[in-house]
Order: structure tokens, then C-alpha cells, then sequence
């Protein structure tokens, strides 16, 4: 949907020459007002006073509307063709005035003279009519109340004012229908007719049999539009609006700065493909509020080269804010114009200041802010109709200073920067949005200006970003690994430089993860091919300039660390009971092959015991790198070694001793990093555990823990001086921990 500007920039240049000739009407006033053809003292009567120019123009004065001796005089202006347009003939243009002044309390009758020649006889019914000409608008505006005399050839009217009039004759429509606010053309057949009922929608009862759907539900539309604006206090034409149905190609709809609408006969939903049934609420609401905008910023302008230096930046916002017309007007539409739009173009713009709008289609993704702000916002909601106001009273500001001000005074708002990181945010995250960004893979090429890709790998494992942000923009910063490995890598990101107003956050496969502070790492974990849904395969940063009018610099550093695989082993003694040294002590052994990230390798080994009487459990606790813990197990081996078949204590009085008896088995718990699950295989009676994995399975090193079940025979030596025998559980555990 487009806002004519073409014919508003020929206005302008219009005014420009006239300019020059008003300059001249100081000193020859005849001049300016072209070919005086009557001058006339009205004389003072009781009876109304006619004044007739034969074949021309007739002046019916009511007695007493103007003072005794008021001249008349009739102009017969030199450019015939003043602003004429393609659908209307504005012919024998007069310019009549009267001493006494322009404006009557009491009306007068005019009857204007058309030629039949430009009357084709299949023409519409209200084929012909009369026009007056608004010089503060530059343009012409219909007479509502018309009687057309055929046989005369006359059109006659009542106006309480007067200026430049004209008859006008319709061409290049053949039908026409009028609502209450809107007269709408169309043709009946050809290129330029609407879209057949049958392609349309179906029919439902009405009593309208000859119109077409498209025309009717039109019309419906457009009346609905016009009361929701009127009710959000936006000002629109009193008198009714013209709509000219035609073939627009791609465009749904135009608006001419003459108070015009030009409406597609088939519309498409413009960029966003639709059908005609669901795009037409849009480009009706959208080109109505084009009319409403031109009382705040085509026409209110005094500076008229000022206008013309910035027909662009008006442009973008004039779109932006007519991409939220259809919304302002239905809240149960299937879709909205500027979720539409935003969702299909919003990633080509992200590297781009916000309101940098130069071209189509920038005008209209531009509106998808606006849309956040005043539909899905956490809290108030902004007013699209009050900015068109504000936007309009404040001309000379930038409009985001202008949207600035109102989110901190009206919405409670931090400012611009916050709210628009927040809609970047929403958008970039909200699988459910309307506006929902796209997700791609990280991929070798940076192929959108907006997003930078970095594939590491466990040699060349390091990369910067450095770029300069606009005001309002974002960048994506995408990193994955390229090693065919079935490790995760753990990425590290460093934020060399993160000034005051850019904002960080980091994604992992578009999951939110954490914001990115200022001189604070972040890390997360990726793997180029993951076993399993859950694995994460792509880091993604989001930059976010929150800053309203400057540009900043973001420097961050990107690496992971190196693969490595080494083997580790320890043979470490177990006490065998909660007496330390004296205990019934037993040694585990243990060999496996650790692959993980530089450096692999045991910190440390620690033990504990606890002693429940029957029950002595006790845990070899070994530390392993973090590298190792993110690590794979290659191969497991633990192997515990009996002790001697009788230990005797002589350090006590009373005397005991342990007899050695047997490994009753056990289990162990291991983490399947494919699964994220655990897995519990179960050990024999033997004393020895190997690690044997499913064929495509791998086991992570971490949290891996063996238990063994062992039993003795605890004998002491009673008062009796007779042995006494009581068996005893240890309960052996081996745990594999990341370091403390």
C-alpha cells in the first residue's frame, strides 16, 4: 500500500508559481484571477436577484444575503486544467467573488453549465456533478447535494461560500454505490473489475443482489474504519470520501493528497501473500488512515521546502503508522498488516537503525515496533492515534524523540532504547509471536548483513567480533563447531568491549541462556552433531544498541578450548573400616582412557568412611579435570584387591581380628551423554568392574560411581576368653566428581 506522494510533490511545485503570481495580484489583481468576464452591483431588493452569464454560469442571490450595492464579479481562471485527475473532467472553471466577502449565512443557488459531449451514455448515475475548489488544500471538493438536469445540461447546487467552481464529468467508470461515509467506482467488467463473488467468498443472504461482494464488504470496511478513527479522535473529511476501484498491480491500495482512495480490485496482501478475502480489511483501514494523516502532516506544514527535504522521512513514518490501521479497527483478524510485514522482513532491517527507512518495503517493517508497543508490551499499551497527533504537532523532531517522550510519560516507560531491545528480544525468542524471527544454523558464510557466523574448531579455535552498531539496531552473532565429535565443546565468550547502551544476550539454539555482562565471561556447551534433540548445537548472541541517537562499538572474543585424550590411572588403598590404619584395608585399582578438553587429568583423591555398626561404608572420591568431567569414558577398568585372609589388632586390650570372607557384587551409575540418562549395570561376585558400552552409546566421565559389596567376619575376644563372631557389610564406593 502506497501514499501517493508523486501528485503531492506536483502540488508543491504548483504553490511555488503561484507563489510568484500572488506576488503580482498586489499590483494588477485582475491578473491573477485570469479573464474577467462580469462585474455587477447587486442591487437592493426583496426579490432574489439572478444573474445569468448565457450558456455559462447562473447566480441565484436569496433577497437580503448580501448588502445593497455588494459587486459581483466572475473570473474565468486561465488554467482550465487546474489539478485535474484520472478519474474526473473539471470543466469551465469560474471563479466567482463578491465584494462583501466569500462566506453567506444565508446560501446561495448556483447552476453551472457541463458539456454532454463528455456524458457517455452507459456512464453511472451520479455520472455528473459540481466541485469547489479549497485553496488551503489545494485540491477540489465535491458538492454533496447536486440536482443534474440531462435535458438542460446544467448541474445547480447551494453553497454558503465562494471560490473557484466547476462542473465535472466521470470517466473510466461504469458503477458506483455509496455508504455512509464513502462513494466507491468500479468498472463491471474488463481488467480493472473486481474479483468475481465465486473467487471472492461465498454469498450469504443480503439484499443486495447486484453489487459484488468485493464492493459490498468493502463498503462495510471502510465505515467501520472511519468510525473507529473518529472514535480515537482523528480527524477525517465530513463530506464523502471517493474510493476508485482499480487494477493497482502489486500495490493494495493508494491515496492521493487530494482526499482520495484508490483501492485494488484484487488485493494480495502487497509483499505478504494473501487472499483477497483476508487482505481487504487491511488496505481499506490502511488507506482511510493515509486521508486521516494528511490533516497532521501533508497539510499542516508551513514550510513548504522543508516538506520537500523530508518527504522521505515523512514517508516511512506515514507508512509505519498505516500498518497498524487494521488493528486499530478489529481486534479478530486472522492476520495483522504489520505482523505480516515485520515477520517477513524484520532480519533484513535489524543492522539498520530503526527509523533508517529509505525504501520500500523498510516504511512498513518500521510499523513492527510500533505494533509491540501497542499490542504486546508488558503493561500500558501505546496509543497509535495519539502518536499520529503528537507526530503532527511536533514536526521538527525526530520521531523516535517524539516516541521517547511518550513511552516515559505516558507508558511509564524507561525510553526508547529499553522498549526497542525488548521488542527485538520478543521477537528474536517467541517461538508463538506474530513477529517471530526465523532460526538458521550457524553456516561458514555471513550472508545477511545482520548476522555474523563463526564455525571453531578444536586447532583454530579462536575469533573476534568487531563492529560498529547504529542507533536502534541489533546484530546476531552465530557460533557453532566444526569437528566431527561426539564431545560437546565448551565455548567461552569474552566482551573485550561492551559500552553503556549495548546490551548482550546470549542463546543457546534460540533458548535464552543469560544476558552478557560487561567484563564477565560467559561459557555453554555445543557439539556439531548432537546424539540427541536436547544437545545444543548453536551459540547465538544478540547485540542490541539501545542508544537513541549514537552509534557504538561491540568487541567480543569467541574461543573453545583444545581436545585431548589421556589415560589415567591410580591404585589407592581403602580403609576398611572407620579405624583408619588399623582397619581391614583393602586397594583399588583403576585404568581408563579420558577424553576431554586440555587438560585432562585427576586434581585429586580423597576418602571418607562411616560406620553404622553392620553396615561400613567406604567412598574413594576422585576429583577429575573439568575437561575430563566433560569428557568421555574410552574404556573403565576397577579392580579391588583382598587383603590378607586374617588381621589381628594387638592395639587394644580387649583383642580382636577380621576374617576375610567375600565380594558379594554390586552396581554402578553412570551418565549416557547421548540420553542424558543413567544407566546401572550390575557387577559380579568378582572384584573387578570394565566398562563396556552399547555400540553408539557413550558415557560421560563425570558422576560416574561403582559400588562393591564386601563381607568379613568381625570376631572379639570376650571376657570368656572365647572368640566371638559377627559378620560385617562394607559397602565400597568409587565416585568420579568435577573438582570442588
Amino acid at each position: 500500500m502506497k501514499k501517493n506522494i508523486s501528485k503531492f510533490s506536483n502540488i508543491l511545485l504548483f504553490v511555488i508559481t503561484l507563489l510568484f503570481f500572488f506576488s503580482c495580484d498586489v499590483l494588477f489583481p485582475e491578473l491573477a484571477k485570469g479573464k474577467k468576464l462580469l462585474e455587477i452591483e447587486i442591487p437592493g431588493t426583496d426579490t432574489a436577484v439572478v444573474i445569468a452569464l448565457g450558456g455559462k454560469i447562473r447566480v441565484e442571490i436569496p433577497p437580503n444575503a448580501v448588502p445593497e450595492g455588494t459587486i459581483l464579479r466572475i473570473y474565468k481562471p486561465d488554467d482550465e486544467d487546474l489539478l485535474q485527475d484520472e478519474t474526473r473532467h473539471f470543466n469551465d472553471i469560474y471563479n466567482v467573488e463578491m465584494s462583501s466577502g466569500s462566506s453567506f449565512d444565508i446560501p446561495l443557488k448556483i447552476t453551472l453549465y457541463y458539456d454532454s459531449s463528455l456524458v457517455l451514455p452507459w456512464n453511472i448515475p451520479n455520472k455528473i456533478g459540481a466541485a469547489w475548489y479549497r485553496d488551503d488544500w489545494e485540491r477540489w471538493s465535491l458538492f454533496d447535494s447536486v440536482v443534474v438536469d440531462s435535458a438542460a445540461h446544467t448541474v445547480s447546487f447551494e453553497t454558503k461560500h465562494l471560490t473557484k467552481l466547476s462542473p465535472w464529468t466521470l470517466h473510466g467508470y461504469t458503477d458506483w454505490t455509496s455508504s455512509r461515509h464513502f462513494n466507491i467506482y468500479w468498472c463491471s467488467s474488463g481488467a480493472n473489475a473486481p474479483i468475481a463473488d465465486a473467487d471472492y467468498r461465498p454469498r450469504d443472504y443480503s439484499d443486495n443482489l447486484y453489487d459484488p461482494l468485493y464492493i459490498q464488504d468493502m463498503c462495510d470496511y471502510l465505515d467501520q474504519a472511519y468510525d473507529a478513527f473518529k472514535a480515537k479522535n482523528l480527524k477525517l473529511p465530513s463530506s464523502k470520501i471517493d474510493v476508485w476501484v482499480t487494477d493497482l498491480g502489486s500495490d493494495d491500495g493508494q491515496s492521493t493528497a487530494r482526499g482520495s482512495i484508490y483501492i485494488s480490485n484484487h488485493c494480495s496482501g502487497g509483499t505478504v501473500s494473501r487472499s483477497a478475502l483476508k487482505a481487504l480489511p487491511s488496505a481499506c483501514a490502511h488507506e482511510l488512515l493515509h486521508i486521516s494523516q494528511d490533516y497532521y502532516y501533508v497539510f499542516t506544514t508551513a514550510a513548504i521546502p522543508l516538506i520537500l527535504t523530508n518527504v522521505v522521512t515523512t514517508k516511512w513514518w506515514l507508512e509505519a503508522t498505516a500498518t497498524q490501521a487494521d488493528r486499530m479497527v478489529w481486534s479478530n483478524l486472522e492476520f495483522y498488516e504489520s505482523d505480516d510485514y515485520t515477520k517477513k522482513g524484520l532480519e533484513d532491517q535489524l543492522h539498520l537503525a530503526w527509523d533508517d527507512c529509505r525504501t520500500d518495503p523498510e516504511w512498513y517493517i518500521a510499523g513492527g515496533f510500533l505494533s509491540y508497543l501497542a499490542n504486546h508490551r508488558y503493561g500500558s499499551k501505546a496509543d497509535i492515534a495519539r502518536l499520529i497527533i503528537l507526530g503532527g504537532e511536533t514536526t521538527s523532531s525526530y520521531f523516535r524523540t517524539i516516541l521517547d517522550t511518550y513511552i516515559k510519560d505516558e507508558l511509564q516507560g524507561v525510553g526508547i532504547g529499553r522498549e526497542y531491545s525488548d521488542y527485538i528480544r520478543w521477537a528474536y525468542q517467541g517461538y508463538y509471536t506474530p513477529m517471530a524471527l526465523d532460526y538458521r544454523p550457524t553456516i561458514k558464510s555471513n550472508s545477511f548483513e545482520w548476522e555474523n557466523n563463526y564455525l571453531l574448531n578444536f586447532r583454530e579455535n579462536s575469533a573476534s567480533f568487531a563492529q560498529k552498531l547504529p542507533h536502534l539496531s541489533a546484530r546476531i552473532i552465530k557460533v557453532g563447531v566444526s569437528e566431527n565429535s561426539e564431545l560437546p565443546s565448551l565455548l567461552k565468550i569474552e566482551p573485550l568491549e561492551l559500552p553503556d547502551g549495548i546490551r548482550a544476550f546470549l542463546y543457546v539454539d534460540h533458548e535464552y541462556v543469560c544476558e552478557i555482562l560487561p567484563n564477565q565471561n560467559a561459557y555453554c556447551s555445543l557439539i556439531k552433531t548432537p546424539a540427541a534433540a536436547h544437545h545444543e548445537r548453536d551459540a547465538n548472541i544478540l547485540l542490541v544498541n539501545e542508544s537513541k541517537d549514537n552509534d557504538l562499538n561491540a568487541k567480543i572474543k569467541l574461543s573453545i578450548g583444545t581436545q585431548e585424550t589421556r589415560k589415567i590411572s591410580f591404585s589407592q588403598k581403602i580403609y576398611g573400616r572407620a579405624l583408619g590404619e588399623h582397619g581391614n584395608n583393602l586397594m583399588v585399582s583403576c585404568n581408563a582412557t579420558v577424553s576431554g578438553y586440555k587438560p585432562v587429568e585427576i586434581l585429586s583423591i580423597e576418602q571418607d568412611a562411616t560406620d553404622l555398626g553392620d553396615y561400613i561404608t567406604c567412598r574413594l572420591i576422585v576429583h577429575l579435570s573439568s575437561g575430563a568431567f566433560l569428557g568421555k569414558w574410552e574404556n573403565l577398568s576397577l579392580e579391588f584387591h583382598e587383603p590378607g585372609k586374617l588381621l589381628v589388632n594387638k592395639t587394644t586390650s580387649e583383642g580382636w581380628k577380621w576374617e576375610w570372607q567375600e565380594f558379594l557384587g554390586g552396581n554402578a551409575e553412570i551418565v549416557n551423554m547421548a540420553s542424558t540418562d543413567y544407566i546401572y549395570p550390575t557387577i559380579g561376585s568378582g572384584s573387578t568392574f570394565t566398562l563396556n558400552p552399547t555400540s553408539g552409546q557413550v558415557y560421560q566421565a563425570g558422576f560416574t560411581e561403582v559400588v562393591f559389596q564386601a563381607k568379613t567376619v568381625k570376631s572379639v575376644l570376650g571376657a570368656d576368653q572365647q572368640w566371638h563372631d559377627q559378620e560385617v557389610v562394607y559397602i565400597l564406593k568409587v565416585l568420579f566428581q568435577p573438582p570442588e
